[in-house]
């Protein structure tokens, strides 16, 4: 039900082939041997650097506010990366962005957190292969031992992607009532602190809906990571 995850296999797997296939740096261009293919440690480093911690709050229900933390500004560098990751097939650049974010550890009060990935739609998850908010969670997970990822939420119906709409009406229209909590997860996560998971934040209607959908499961709180704030 439940997964707890390690990233052992997945940087033993990389190492191995970036020595017998170089690869390209996304950001810089340039080719190199290091144990993670698409970042070269130059670069790394540099996203490190860039990192701009803060908590904007998306407005709830009955002026709920919900905490949500940003590691990066959305620019060119970061939207370059992001859209490797999703539309050129490189689930592991999710992975390495979680594990280079090390975001979680400022919800890590205690051992009551849970990650939550916004979850895609099952003909786009089929289209894509993976879930890129799911390869975050993993990278994120891998800096904290027994950190819990739970895919309670599903995307009910399919929606356009919200980069492609050109307001904060359309956006908030587009995923109205689109996702669901799984009735199997409810007593499970009760009483416990809910980070729901995804890679851009925009104008937030994305994570109020995921949050709608989990209010009726009990958590004691629900709050939300991404990568990128744009």
């Amino acid at each position: 039900m439940l997964s707890y995850v390690s990233g052992n296999i997945v940087s033993a797997v990389e190492g191995l082939y970036s020595i017998f296939f170089p690869a390209e740096c996304i950001m810089c261009k340039s080719y190199h041997e290091a144990e993670f293919r698409w970042l070269c440690p130059a670069c790394s480093d540099d996203l490190i650097g860039m990192q701009v911690p803060g908590v904007v709050g998306a407005k709830l229900q009955n002026d709920v506010v919900m905490d949500v933390f940003c590691r990066w500004p959305f620019d060119e560098k970061l939207q370059g990366i992001i859209h490797a990751m999703k539309y050129r097939n490189h689930p592991s650049v999710g992975h390495r962005l979680g594990v280079l974010a090390d975001g979680v550890s400022i919800f890590c009060q205690s051992n009551e957190i849970i990650l939550v990935p916004v979850p895609l739609h099952a003909a786009r998850l089929l289209q894509r292969g993976f879930n890129q908010s799911k390869q975050i969670c993993k990278g994120l997970a891998s800096r904290i031992p027994h950190l819990e990822i739970c895919d309670c939420l599903a995307r009910k119906k399919k929606t356009s992607p919200q980069a492609q709409l050109e307001n904060r009406k359309e956006r908030a229209e587009n995923v109205r009532d689109a996702f669901v909590l799984l009735e199997k997860y409810k007593k499970y996560l009760a009483g416990r602190h809910l980070v729901l998971v995804d890679d851009v934040y925009t104008t937030g209607s994305t994570m109020r809906e995921c949050a709608y959908a989990l209010s009726s499961s009990g958590a004691q709180k629900v709050s939300a990571f991404t990568l990128c704030r744009a």
